[in-house]
């Protein structure tokens, strides 16, 4: 397994650099950066294009721009299937419920703890891992169920024609 690519969606440029630089020298690879979530849907989506797409997002919740980060996580993680760590000042339950249907991995709160962050990103790229796995093994035994009914039907068919075959000889026998 590759480096953990990062992508960090952050608008608070200070804060997006030095999140940058410490996680690179943690060995990660952070793909790019963006304040706006417009932005990032769009950044990505290159990514994607040139097959080059984040294992995670760091995503704030409040970013400038018309799209929060809850609307861009939402539609980044449907689309490319990318994981999501919430970076928040935020402690609202509400915010926290709007978010929820998204399955983040995490939440982090500000200001980050890096170590916590690097933990944060190790457990959750494992989880990624796994549920992509799952995702695939479900997907090769949907293919393996629908190729055995495929060669239960081919047999049943010649099954068919068989008997109809003897039966058509013990017709003649009669």
């Amino acid at each position: 397994m590759g480096k953990i690519k990062l992508y960090i969606v952050e608008d608070e440029i200070i804060i997006a650099n030095d999140l940058k630089n410490r996680l690179t020298e943690f060995g990660y690879d952070v793909l790019g950066m963006d304040g706006k979530g417009e932005k990032a849907i769009e950044s990505i989506n290159a990514l994607a294009a040139g097959n080059r797409l984040p294992d995670i997002i760091l995503m704030d919740i409040k970013l400038s721009g018309e799209m929060d980060g809850i609307e861009a996580a939402k539609i980044l993680a449907e689309k490319h299937h990318c994981g999501i760590i919430f970076l928040t000042s935020m402690d609202k339950m509400e915010t926290f419920n709007k978010s929820f249907a998204i399955k983040p991995y995490a939440y982090v709160f500000k200001p980050v703890d890096i170590e916590q962050l690097r933990m944060t990103i190790e457990l959750s790229n494992y989880q990624r891992t796994l549920e992509l796995l799952q995702t695939k093994a479900i997907a090769d035994l949907q293919k393996e169920v629908e190729q055995r009914k495929r060669a239960e039907k081919e047999t049943e068919m010649r099954l068919q024609e068989k008997i109809k075959a003897e039966h058509k000889v013990n017709q003649l026998h009669k």
